[in-house]
């Protein structure tokens, strides 16, 4: 389960990155250094959609993060507490 996390993590940072650079800021923005092809196959209402796509997929990374972050902390433990009881009383005598 902690791979398959794993990787809709990241495919949703590349999906995330991906939309953001589409958007068309103060610089312009993927969209226009395409020569505004973007929009004119997406139609004029694409940057609304990109905002919500925005929204939507950094609510997913926010929540893939703390779940992630969550199973980390229970999946570690110390390289002491892999070790069988009878390999570290060997190991002593």
């Amino acid at each position: 389960m902690y791979t398959f996390l794993i990787v809709i993590y990241v495919i949703v940072c590349a999906v995330l990155v991906s939309v953001i650079l589409m958007q068309s800021g103060k610089g312009g923005g993927l969209s226009e250094a395409l020569g505004g092809a973007f929009q004119s196959v997406f139609g004029p209402k694409a940057t609304t959609v990109l905002v919500k796509a925005t929204s939507i997929l950094a609510a997913l990374f926010i929540i893939l993060s703390i779940i992630l972050a969550k199973l980390s902390t229970e999946k570690s433990r110390s390289l002491m507490e892999r070790v069988p009881e009878e390999n570290t009383t060997e190991q002593s005598q």
